[in-house]
């Protein structure tokens, strides 16, 4: 085989295992749910930590639930899309400001 090829191949299967390796977070995301945030809290800390949901979102109402804080009304949404760059930066190992700094969370107990 061609080195120049064999050696792409070696690194992009190399960016293959480090993909398959990493924790991939789930989230939830309905347009209706629960009525009020204390509910969703009760059912996201009922599901137990071997689940591997990491929060939450419900569209409707602006409810975003993790273990770690919570938001409402458009901050939710937003809070969710700060959530998921925070991901995607550690997975590229690129460092970028905090967007959690303009959304309106409360952290959690």
């Amino acid at each position: 085989m061609n080195p120049i090829i064999e050696k792409r191949l070696q690194s992009i299967q190399s960016c293959l295992m480090a993909i398959i390796n990493a924790d991939i977070p789930i989230y939830v995301v309905a347009y209706k749910g629960a009525k009020n945030i204390d509910t969703l809290i009760e059912k996201l800390d009922s599901t137990g930590e071997n689940c591997g949901i990491s929060g939450v979102l419900i569209i409707e109402s602006g409810f975003y639930v993790t273990k770690k804080f919570t938001s409402e009304g458009t901050s939710g949404l937003y809070a969710f899309v700060a959530d998921l760059s925070v991901y995607l930066s550690s997975i590229i190992g690129i460092a970028s400001s905090s967007l959690y700094n303009h959304a309106d969370i409360k952290l959690r107990d």
